[in-house]
């Protein structure tokens, strides 16, 4: 017998340009937007940070083993 699992979906952050490449880490969803040139996080509460923002396109985002 299967089981049917039910998931309650939420919008924690919209008005974005183009995101991308997201990444939990540290209890938080990290991404970029790659058209407006930033690094951003958002936590389950909706909270949002600008990380950084540069003047070009940003493309990517991953950590190395060590956390760096």
């Amino acid at each position: 017998m299967s089981k049917r699992i039910t998931l309650k979906t939420e919008v924690l952050l919209d008005g974005l340009k183009f995101p991308e490449s997201p990444r939990w880490h540290d209890d938080k969803l990290w991404f970029v937007d790659i058209e407006d040139h930033k690094v951003m996080t958002v936590d389950l509460n909706g909270n949002t940070e600008t990380i950084l923002e540069l003047s070009n396109q940003v493309s990517g985002l991953g950590w190395l083993p060590d956390n760096r």
